[in-house]
């Protein structure tokens, strides 16, 4: 059987000491939100800090071979929260990652009760997006939010790719980060970015990714082993292998519970959840997480790309050999 055979192979690994091949995928360092304040205040957005922020983000991508970085570009009421120059900000990023890099821009906005048909947001967001000037095509990118969801994911990527076409937005690829099982009709119009984290299943048996990559710290063969198990038991909200690549990738997170860093250390003190919600695969070490990557890979070959989220929750002790780190 393919199932024994696969455990087998773990265990031989484990036993035999051999190394666990690197990911083969693509992986994109994604980027959601900014734990420092955007007012006049702010510990982050001044040049000096600016800087070194990211710097610790790009290089960290560089030095681990990433092939996407992203950055947020924050929406409210049709206009950007950042600072009054803040696509100035943002092409400081694009700028100085572009060399080497592609350039993601998390587009973060709050969807209203009818999230597909948000056609003065798409327009003033797209307006905006347009005034990047990037060598490359973006990577763009939105949280599903629980309002958007597999029935009616199609039909909001057309729309909202209408507003950004028509302004003349530079980009190639458009994801929806969120919990969607694909659907067939989808075809490369959106790449469905799948969370692994959090999930837990309604009724008698609820089975936590989270606290398992927490039971497994730093053992990616047992945890690996052991969230095969799980995600193909049909426990939690999809099986990986109903997640075929190249158009699902899947995402896991680097959490953590402290304030130990890059944007817990902006943050203000009053923040709750400076490196978010709890622990996850922040506490790991990065080679052991990589590990694990390699493992997903390797059972799953199709999977050509795999965001790791989010990079404002890079934990301070995985920049210490990363030159001009802001933890």
């Amino acid at each position: 059987m393919k199932e024994t055979t696969n455990q087998y192979n773990l265990y031989k690994h484990l036993l035999l000491d051999w190394d666990i091949p690197a990911p083969s995928a693509d992986l994109i360092l994604w980027h959601e939100s900014y734990k420092a304040t955007t007012n006049s205040t702010s510990k982050l957005f001044n040049d000096q800090e600016w800087e070194k922020y990211t710097d610790s983000i790009i290089n960290f991508a560089n030095h681990n071979n990433f092939k996407t970085v992203g950055i947020s570009i924050i929406f409210a009421d049709d206009s950007s929260t950042l600072p009054i120059n803040g696509v100035d900000w943002i092409h400081k990023f694009i700028e100085k990652a572009e060399p080497k890099l592609k350039v993601g821009i998390d587009v973060g906005y709050q969807s209203g009760k009818d999230p597909v048909n948000d056609t003065k947001k798409f327009q003033a967001m797209a307006e905006t997006l347009a005034k990047f000037k990037p060598n490359e095509p973006l990577m763009l990118a939105v949280d599903g939010e629980n309002k958007v969801v597999a029935a009616n994911a199609l039909e909001y990527t057309n729309n909202f790719k209408a507003a950004l076409n028509d302004a003349g937005v530079k980009y190639d690829e458009f994801a929806i980060l969120s919990t969607m099982k694909p659907k067939s009709n989808w075809g490369s119009s959106l790449l469905n970015g799948f969370e692994f984290y959090s999930q837990k299943k309604k009724g008698p048996q609820k089975n936590s990714l989270n606290e398992l990559f927490n039971k497994y710290k730093n053992k990616p063969v047992e945890a690996f082993q052991a969230f095969y198990n799980l995600v193909e038991s049909g426990k939690t909200i999809a099986k990986a292998s109903d997640l075929p690549g190249p158009g699902t990738a899947p995402v896991f997170a680097i959490s953590r519970s402290d304030d130990n860093c890059l944007g817990g250390q902006l943050a203000p003190e009053s923040k709750a959840n400076k490196c978010g919600i709890t622990d996850i695969f922040g506490q790991w070490g990065w080679d052991e997480f990589e590990d694990f990557l390699g493992l997903y890979n390797a059972q799953y070959p199709t999977t050509d790309k795999i965001f790791v989220f989010q990079g404002e929750q890079l934990p301070c002790d995985w920049l210490a050999e990363v030159p001009s780190c802001a933890c």
